[in-house]
């Protein structure tokens, strides 16, 4: 199976949507604390590899203008791959190239 990954720039409109979004989600179903996981592309002789590895576990989360903040660490929105809810807590998913 190949996968291709595409990663794009959101606009400050999309961004703003996206954090709108997360923290209606977020509000709704009471959840105060995300992950940041990364998710990597190579390839070796001919052949894609794609990792997934966690970067900081389970930390409360926030918004700090176009920044998703967990754990002083600083992620930019616009970088962002996708998001998945999980029962009790948000994974943030971000591309590597």
């Amino acid at each position: 199976m190949i996968i291709t990954l595409t990663s794009y720039a959101q606009t400050t409109n999309t961004n703003n949507l996206t954090i709108s979004k997360i923290d209606s989600i977020a509000k709704s179903k009471n959840i105060t604390v995300a992950t940041i996981n990364y998710r990597s592309l190579t390839m070796f002789n001919d052949r894609q590899i794609l990792d997934n590895s966690t970067l900081v576990k389970k930390q409360k989360f926030y918004f700090d203008g176009p920044f998703l903040v967990l754990d002083n660490y600083y992620f930019a929105i616009d970088k962002m791959f996708y998001f998945l809810i999980k029962d009790d807590y948000i994974e943030f998913y971000f591309q590597v190239q």
